[in-house]
């Protein structure tokens, strides 16, 4: 890519990751604590969902496609898509059925949502894969950041916003998202479904076998991070999830910028390398890793004294302790993820997924123990504790093979 295209990628990526981190303030003071605790259940639900419906195919298809030379782009696409639209179909009748037999719109607007995002993200990703980044961040903007500006610039007119009106708009945006997607990529969309016949005729049976450690990997990885609030507001209230899923985004979107910068370069070229120059390759990045989040975390933490003013509120006054174990946790999960790509990158498929449920059962054991005791320093704690077990895990697998 050319010093133009990267400085045009950084950018968008640099204004998507600040609206985020604006619009989190926004809430946080335009919302009550309950309510936002809400918010912050709603919007790691459906992004935990997104990632159980994608079940990390795309990794599973970008390895087939760079270390299988007898197979081309469409082939190594074009079965993981009749997957995804298997997904929809279900979450759609699904949440029609609950529509009927609740009179929920909350919950088909959710659905229709996680659909949206997760259709963009993995255009999002079919852009990465054609090295097409510009494109790749553009979608990631206008998916993330255009409908949450908006947003903030709608509330000057309203005299109140809540979460319906929020989901809404937050739908809007995914729509037109949706349909730049199509219109940018719509060679590949026609080149899909001129292989409609061929597509629909995939062993389903077959291909779920080879996805099954993937499947296992993203429920087992994702779990702890929807656990951890549901343990939360079940022992206490929404409220008390106000300031842990405040410092928790903030860690997330430095934890998305991670991957925007580090996985994203580093998985296509952990493929291409041999095992002597794969090791160095990740010893790199983890060492290149420290810095980035020592940094971002200052950052974060000489900022919040001007949020806490902007907010003006009792429940985020700021809490050393809580956001150093926060991320702390993310750091450690980040260099875990860097290994295990590693290890993916060699077939070692099982490895990876049997590591993951370690870490997903003492995920869940610590948030019950912790949880109790210690509210939302104690979620902050169990996923330290585990996130720290993934990586000593993880370089013991890599020890061994």
């Amino acid at each position: 890519m050319t010093l133009h295209g990267i400085s045009i990628s950084f950018m968008l990526r640099a204004l998507t990751l600040a609206t985020k981190f604006i619009f989190l303030i926004f809430l946080a003071k335009e919302l009550t604590a309950n309510d936002f605790g809400i918010w912050i259940i709603i919007v790691a639900s459906i992004n935990y969902l997104v990632f159980i419906v994608g079940a990390e195919i795309y990794n599973l298809t970008l390895r087939d496609y760079i270390q299988n030379k007898n197979i081309d782009s469409i082939h190594a696409i074009y079965k993981q898509w009749k997957f995804h639209l298997v997904a929809y179909a279900i979450i759609i009748f699904a949440s029609f059925l609950f529509f009927i037999s609740n009179n929920s719109y909350i919950i088909f607007i959710a659905s229709l949502i996680l659909i949206l995002e997760h259709l963009t993200y993995e255009f999002y990703r079919y852009s990465i894969y054609v090295n097409n980044i510009i494109s790749a961040n553009l979608i990631l903007f206008i998916k993330s950041a255009c409908w949450m500006a908006i947003t903030i610039g709608i509330s000057f007119y309203l005299s109140d916003i809540n979460i319906i009106s929020i989901l809404i708009l937050w739908l809007a945006g995914l729509v037109a998202c949706s349909i730049l997607c199509f219109w940018q990529n719509r060679i590949f969309v026609r080149t899909i479904l001129s292989l409609r016949n061929k597509v629909f005729t995939v062993d389903l049976t077959h291909y779920f076998k080879k996805l099954l450690p993937f499947i296992i990997l993203s429920l087992s990885i994702r779990t702890p991070f929807i656990a951890d609030k549901y343990i939360i507001t079940y022992f206490f209230d929404s409220s008390e999830l106000a300031l842990y899923g405040y410092y928790f985004n903030f860690a997330m979107g430095i934890q998305s910028l991670f991957e925007a910068v580090f996985i994203a370069s580093f998985i296509p070229l952990i493929l291409k390398k041999n095992n002597t120059k794969k090791l160095q390759l990740t010893n790199k990045y983890i060492i290149l890793s420290i810095p980035f989040w020592c940094i971002s975390f200052v950052l974060v933490y000489l900022s919040l004294p001007i949020f806490d003013r902007f907010i003006g509120k009792p429940s985020y006054m700021i809490d050393f302790n809580l956001l150093l174990f926060i991320f702390l946790g993310q750091f450690f999960f980040s260099i875990a993820a860097l290994i295990q790509y590693n290890l993916y990158s060699d077939h070692k498929d099982q490895c990876v997924w049997r590591g993951s449920v370690i870490y997903l059962v003492a995920s869940i054991v610590s948030l019950f123990i912790l949880i109790p005791y210690y509210g939302d320093f104690g979620a902050a704690t169990a996923l330290l504790i585990s996130s720290f077990l993934l990586f000593i895990c993880r370089l013991y697998q890599l020890r061994i093979h």
